[in-house]
């Protein structure tokens, strides 16, 4: 999907992003415990260009930390101290949490993955239904939402 870069400066390739609350047609860095995530990006651009943002398919996920190759790949976490829009190892440990994707190879930074953006744990805040958001170059794209995952993703056309 195509989308405004409302992140301040330079988009970040690998963030995870969220629909901008202010503007369903741009994207901002996603926050530690969101259920939200839309996408990653996928190139640098300046602020308020257009960038294409993946939601499937395999991409380049900025982790934080080292990472195996089979490693699930979660989004942050409320106490992970690192930067909003990166990604970590899923740990054992770790009940309830935004699956971004399985990594495709072993190191850290930028990680080729194969996308899977699903939320683990409770449906949170975001209630069930379909809501308008910004895809593709106009603003009549839908996105339908089932306990807290998003489950269809319809273009604009």
């Amino acid at each position: 999907m195509l989308l405004k870069n409302n992140t301040g400066g330079y988009s970040r390739v690998g963030f995870t992003v969220v629909q901008d609350p202010k503007d369903p047609t741009a994207f901002i860095y996603s926050s530690p415990d969101d259920t939200n995530i839309i996408g990653i990006v996928t190139k640098s651009v300046p602020k308020y260009s257009k960038c294409e943002i993946a939601n499937s398919g395999t991409a380049k996920v900025f982790v934080f930390e080292r990472t195996v190759k089979s490693s699930i790949i979660r989004a942050a976490k409320s106490g992970d101290n690192i930067s909003r829009g990166t990604c970590k190892t899923k740990a054992n440990t770790d009940a309830s949490y935004f699956k971004v994707g399985t990594a495709l190879e072993t190191g850290k930074g930028l990680i080729n993955c194969a996308l899977n953006l699903s939320y683990n744990g409770s449906s949170g805040a975001i209630a069930n239904g379909t809501y308008t958001v910004g895809l593709g170059n106009v603003t009549d794209g839908t996105i339908t939402i089932e306990n807290g995952i998003i489950t269809a993703i319809q273009e604009a056309t």
